[in-house]
């Protein structure tokens, strides 16, 4: 029986295997941060002054290293890359879903523990926004100095994730349900800095990433389209940013 929630693939589409894909992941993740590394060197620095836009340039450079490296392994089994990972239009239904979707992370993770605990620093990232408008930042433009968050993190994130790895895991005896959990455990293991803060590991924090995993991993399954999984993880990103600007403006307690 075919599987209705996984993209039908070409006829000479071959995924990689579970093991080989986590592997790619891994050497993309890694590779980027060998990017990373190089990029951060003082001989570079000095051209943050001469170089209009060097900030722009190497975040752009940092996030396409993930997609280089995924593009060779889709390219080795000789795909085309958009099939690959599920880059497919969404139905309007699903765009509209999948932007309720990620409203609604953040209402439940953020909103939820301001209506519990009284307190908008225990929801949001209050400090981080004070900091920002102290340098200089107006209120608004809090919102965009996070623009990676909203553009580069869901296409980068999804594409690795629900998209080449999700493809690899999907075709496996893991099948679509396996991937789903797997893929989510992953993307919620990447984002560490949500559960390990000062070298101390925070059990109950690894939650959080990790039902967003389930809800995008959801959202990419029942649409067929990470396209739609990327316009929820760019939803919740951005409802993050505004709920803190909303949080001061309103002057909650």
């Amino acid at each position: 029986m075919t599987d209705r929630t996984l993209p039908a693939a070409p006829a000479t589409d071959r995924a990689w295997g579970a093991l080989a894909s986590i592997a790619w992941v891994i050497a993309a993740e890694g590779i980027r941060s060998v990017v990373d590394v190089a990029l951060d060197q003082p001989a570079l620095a000095t051209l943050a002054q001469h170089v209009y836009g060097w900030r722009i340039i190497v975040i752009s450079l940092s996030w396409a290293t993930p997609l280089v490296v995924l593009a060779l392994a889709v390219r080795l089994r000789s795909s085309a890359f958009a099939a690959y990972v599920a880059w497919t239009r969404p139905r309007a239904a699903w765009i509209a879903i999948a932007l309720a979707v990620g409203l609604a992370l953040q209402l439940i993770g953020h909103g939820l523990p301001y209506v519990l605990t009284g307190s908008a620093s225990a929801s949001f990232p209050i400090e981080d926004f004070h900091a920002r408008v102290s340098a200089g930042a107006s209120p608004w433009r809090y919102v965009l100095i996070y623009w990676p968050a909203a553009v580069y993190a869901p296409l980068v994130e999804e594409t690795t994730y629900r998209g080449f790895l999700w493809r690899g895991l999907a075709a496996s005896r893991l099948g679509n349900t396996g991937a789903l959990w797997l893929t989510s455990l992953c993307f919620a293991l990447v984002h560490y800095r949500y559960y390990i803060q000062d070298g101390t590991i925070i059990p109950a924090a690894l939650i959080g990433p990790l039902v967003t995993g389930l809800a995008l991993g959801w959202v990419r399954r029942r649409s067929r389209s990470t396209i739609a999984s990327m316009l929820a993880h760019s939803a919740t990103n951005v409802a993050l940013n505004v709920g803190t600007v909303l949080a001061v403006v309103l002057a909650w307690p």
